[in-house]
């Protein structure tokens, strides 16, 4: 399996979220928002100096910053279509 963090992947490919590794206060926030372990993820756009980007996660944009992307474990799927 090819393990990332969330931050690493470009616009276009597609993850499956393995672990969220923030502190609760944050993780409950992503919760919210649909981001779980197993649900699928990508990229959508980039703002120009990659402090924050927008995802696509069940049929919704939610836009985070890239230092809490980068405590999101993904596995790619370059097979899964959105």
């Amino acid at each position: 399996m090819n393990f990332f963090s969330l931050n690493n992947l470009e616009c276009g490919e597609f993850a499956y979220i393995y672990s969220i590794n923030t502190t609760n206060e944050i993780k409950k926030r992503l919760e919210e928002f649909g981001f779980f372990p197993e649900s699928l993820i990508s990229p959508a756009f980039r703002s120009p100096f990659r402090c924050l980007t927008a995802y696509r996660i069940i049929d919704s944009l939610v836009a985070i910053r890239d230092d809490i992307a980068e405590k999101i474990i993904v596995i790619k799927s370059a097979e899964v279509e959105y």
